[in-house]
């Protein structure tokens, strides 16, 4: 009976593990997926150059796994692209033990490529040879010429060095995970880490990973004969991957989104309409004070609206209760999808109503087209 039991537990575990892959890979059609696959490996790419050409020749220590595989390089007897993949791996694997299989679908391709990658940037760095010097080598660059009486050489050509590895390497590693982002995956790694903590202790990923690598710089600080000037190319090159993995994955778009509290919302609603061409929601409301049935105006609008929206806001009601709040991002029409075409609107599942607002707006931004480019001709 107990041996049933647990044979049924087993087989309950791996129909829900089938259930977890099959969703992962048939939530997305078949274009989407291969075009965020092919984002994901283009990810890897791009992470894998800045790491070969710029942050492992330079010993630059700006966390994650590629700096512990630099500094576990000084006591270990196995080179940084071996030690980077086995550390990959390892982490994968105490990740789909520990957060599940959902979590390793989406951070196995990255594992693969982004090691295999490295390996392949460094055999290409070790075997490019020409008059005796491995010419894709930071290091083996003896002297830049400025002008013909200007040079740079020596220990100001190795300072060079660095920033280049900290602006390069730090910026190419942030834009190779956002792309992998993009796409839907994950760099893997320490992730693991950020997330678990999170799991169990609900602080915020960006908390964990940024006293994580702090950490790891200090170690590569003590390790690296507490040599602040590297340290300080580390810094750089970590702040400049983290501003950029935000910018790429999400974008330099500001989108904000408005809850309107007044008791003048249908003329309201009629002027940030006609005003915005932005599309609103009413939301059935009641005063917590006043026990008055009224309605919410919710509004999602960018940056070139802001200005916009908040004139016609006060224009109507200037003691009317406004919210303003950032969004990451926003999914829909006039965001991330463009209006609809007139034969679009037609097979909407929408409203009658809410065809008509978009056949206006589409109306609208055809016949600002035509002006532009009735402008630009006369011009």
């Amino acid at each position: 009976m107990e041996n049933k039991n647990n044979a049924s537990i087993v087989k309950r575990f791996f129909i829900k593990q089938w259930k977890i892959i099959k969703k992962e890979f048939t939530s997305e059609s078949p274009k989407v997926f291969i075009f965020n696959s092919f984002l994901v490996v283009l990810g890897a790419f791009i992470y894998a150059f800045g790491t070969s050409f710029f942050v492992v020749p330079m010993n630059l220590i700006t966390g994650g796994i590629t700096s512990i595989a630099i500094l576990l390089n000084k006591y270990v007897n196995l080179s940084v692209d071996t030690l980077i993949l086995i550390i990959s791996w390892s982490f994968f694997v105490f990740g789909l033990f520990t957060l599940g299989l959902k979590y390793s679908i989406r951070s196995l391709l990255f594992t693969i490529t982004g090691p295999l990658f490295i390996m392949m940037f460094q055999n290409l760095i070790d075997n490019v040879v020409v008059d005796g010097r491995h010419i894709l080598n930071i290091l083996e660059i003896n002297k830049i010429f400025i002008t013909d009486d200007i040079q740079i050489m020596g220990d100001g050509l190795k300072a060079l060095a660095y920033v280049a590895a900290a602006i390069f390497g730090g910026s190419l590693l942030g834009v190779g995970v956002g792309v992998a982002i993009m796409g839907g995956g994950s760099s893997g790694g320490t992730d693991v880490v950020n997330l678990l903590v999170r799991k169990y202790f609900h602080v915020k990923v960006g908390i964990t990973s940024f006293i994580q690598d702090l950490i790891v710089i200090l170690i590569g600080f003590f390790i690296n004969d507490m040599n602040l000037i590297t340290t300080c190319f580390g810094i750089i090159g970590s702040l400049l991957c983290s501003i950029l993995i935000d910018k790429v994955s999400f974008g330099d778009n500001q989108f904000f989104v408005a809850f309107i509290c007044t008791n003048k919302w249908e003329s309201m609603n009629q002027k940030i309409l006609e005003e915005s061409a932005r599309g609103t929601t009413l939301i059935s409301m009641k005063g917590g004070y006043s026990k008055v049935d009224s309605y919410l105006i919710e509004i999602c609008f960018d940056k070139r609206d802001y200005a916009v929206v908040k004139n016609a806001i006060l224009k109507v009601d200037p003691n009317a209760f406004i919210q303003i709040m950032k969004a990451s991002e926003i999914i829909g029409y006039g965001f991330t999808r463009k209006t609809p075409t007139v034969e679009e609107i037609k097979s909407l599942d929408v409203s009658d109503k809410e065809k008509e607002y978009y056949l206006l707006k589409s109306m609208n931004n055809y016949f600002n087209t035509y002006k532009n480019e009735d402008k630009n001709g006369r011009e």
